[in-house]
């Protein structure tokens, strides 16, 4: 138990990752076996991206704020469980976890993956992705609680404009 703790601890000093949605405020702690579960979060999203200078140059951003955000999971067994995000848009999040240690400090490791997309017609921006993640937290009623995570997330941006696609 106390080396998956120290393995936890050195996977999140080796891999910061960026604030990503609801998944970088989660929890180590699984749901029970069997358990469906269902929750809401609201986060800030900024989305801005540009053309190189002097190829028609166009500016395409915004910034929506405070996002909800849906999620529902189920324990698949003690220590493993399945689940989605929904970001109240046109995409989804498929999220896994497993329990690596529990006890006072749980420690998890997820593997997600997610698409979104935004606009319509001819215009859209959106992303694909897959996400890692190491999380650390402390649930105990008698001391401080806390949420730690650090990951790697890897992101394809796709931008359709005027009916040409780029990536």
């Amino acid at each position: 138990m106390k080396s998956a703790l120290w393995l936890a601890i050195c996977m999140m000093l080796i891999f910061p990752g960026c604030a990503t949605f609801l998944g970088t405020y989660d929890t180590a702690r699984v749901a029970p076996k069997g358990e469906f579960q269902i929750g809401a979060a609201v986060t800030p999203v900024n989305i801005y991206t540009t053309q190189e200078p002097g190829v028609n140059t166009r500016t395409f951003g915004f910034l929506l704020f405070p996002f909800p955000e849906v999620n529902a999971r189920v324990g698949i067994s003690d220590r493993t469980e399945l689940g989605f995000r929904w970001g109240l848009g046109p995409g989804l999040t498929a999220t896994s976890k497993y329990q690596l240690a529990r006890g006072r400090t749980d420690a998890a490791i997820s593997l997600n993956g997610s698409y979104y997309r935004y606009g319509a017609g001819n215009e859209a921006f959106g992303y694909y992705g897959l996400e890692s993640r190491v999380m650390m937290s402390r649930e105990c009623p008698d001391a401080l609680p806390y949420s730690a995570s650090a990951g790697v997330s890897l992101l394809g941006i796709f931008l359709r404009e005027n009916g040409q696609s780029s990536s």
